[in-house]
Order: C-alpha cells, then structure tokens, then sequence
C-alpha cells in the first residue's frame, strides 16, 4: 500500500483511483462526504485522491481544509497535536446522516476533526470509512 499511494497521491499517477474504487459504495440513507484537501495541495497534485476513489458516486464536498502541515512528514504526537483545520463550505445544509470518506487512518485525528465540523453543523449520525489503516 505504500508503493501503491506513492504511486497515486504524490508521483499522481491518477489511474490508480480505479484500482479499489470498488470498495467505496453508497451506503443507504448517508450522504457521501469526502475528506477535502487544501487549495495549495489540490493545485500540486492536481486531484483530490479520496475524490478520485468516489468518482463513480454522488457525493458532497461539504468541507474545506486550510492549508496545514503535510500529515505524511508528522510523527503520531505531532499529528495529534494538530489544530482543525477543517471548516464547512459556506451556505451548505449538512444532512443528518454522513459517511465521511478518506484515504488513509493513521492515528484517526483528520476523521475527528472532521466529524467535528459536522456534527457542530448538524449531522446527527457521522460514520466514516477508509480505504486502509
């Protein structure tokens, strides 16, 4: 798997978004809610690799992400000691039921702060699923 998100997040070979796309399927009743990057790092890499495992779905980019340090280069104590930086999009009804889509779980922090802004926006029940731990 690290060859594999090498490959696909940081050397953008974007073909790769097929390869497990079929491990992410609407779930009923839940609204489809990607993990989003920041606007610096979506312009480096070109994509948004959670957005590309989904693609074949309807889904709702209800949240944005400030520019922050890069999780890959933090140690567990640094990326629990992370600020949010996640934020809702302006002007958005946040369903009741979400199922917030990433990539990687590492120590589960960029989940909690996501789920966070959700919930504080209203989502009553949030579950999440990524594609490894």
């Amino acid at each position: 798997m690290e060859d594999y998100f090498s490959r696909y997040k940081f050397m953008g070979d974007y073909r790769l978004r097929k390869a497990f796309s079929h491990y992410f399927k609407k779930e009923k009743d839940y609204t489809i809610v990607p993990v989003p990057i920041s606007e610096k790092r979506l312009q480096e890499r070109g994509f948004n690799q959670v957005v590309g495992f989904i693609d074949h779905l309807h889904f709702m980019p209800l949240l944005e992400k400030e520019e922050g340090l890069s999780q890959h280069t933090l140690s567990r104590n640094k990326r629990l000691q992370n600020k949010n930086t996640f934020t809702l999009k302006a002007k958005v009804k946040v369903p009741n039921k979400v199922l917030l889509i990433d990539d990687v779980y590492t120590t589960g922090r960029t989940l909690q702060h996501a789920i966070t802004v959700l919930k504080e926006a209203g989502a009553q029940d949030v579950r999440s699923f990524s594609l490894c731990r």
